[in-house]
């Protein structure tokens, strides 16, 4: 990497950052949302395996007994039918939780992009006119659409990063 491209790297995760501070926040918390759902998700099929007839998970008889505990305190008895539904219910929520979240990523990522270009044409607008005329109009349009969406691209890795990240700290804990 020559020092160029980190320093312009750099530039963007400012630029990005100084836009999208608490967007990107409430991005990475919707994610680690729909992760705890997954991992909730996950450890309701070992008492629905068990509930099926399909033998005892070896690994997981503390967590079966845990969901046991858990509906027993709410007043349940732990049937086929509770622990199913329970389960719909979790990926329902997940799933809903994933939508808002790819609208809220989709919002910033086109807000981003649109930030830049309106950057760009304040920039252009302010421009002296003797530096506006020496610049050639393929670099203009080129810079005002391809250049513009690929960081906008950029914008959408970073918020992807963001909630891997996030996803892999509800693992790992």
């Amino acid at each position: 990497w020559s020092s160029d491209v980190c320093s312009s790297d750099l530039d963007f995760l400012r630029s990005f950052l100084a836009y999208a501070r608490w967007r990107l926040v409430g991005a990475t918390a919707l994610l680690m949302a729909v992760a705890v759902l997954e991992a909730a998700g996950l450890l309701l099929l070992m008492p629905l395996v068990e509930l099926l007839g399909l033998g005892q998970v070896q690994a997981a008889a503390g967590l079966s007994s845990a969901w046991r505990k858990i509906f027993a305190q709410l007043g349940f008895s732990p049937g086929l039918e509770l622990v199913l539904a329970t389960f719909i219910g979790l990926l329902v929520m997940q799933a809903l939780l994933r939508r808002v979240a790819d609208e809220h990523n989709a919002r910033l990522e086109a807000g981003y992009t649109a930030h830049l270009r309106d950057q760009l044409y304040a920039a252009l607008v302010g421009a002296r006119w003797l530096a506006f005329t020496r610049l050639r109009s393929a670099d203009i349009t080129r810079v005002l659409t391809q250049e513009t969406d690929q960081a906008g691209f950029a914008a959408q890795q970073c918020v992807g990063l963001a909630g891997v990240l996030g996803l892999a700290l509800v693992h790992v804990s």
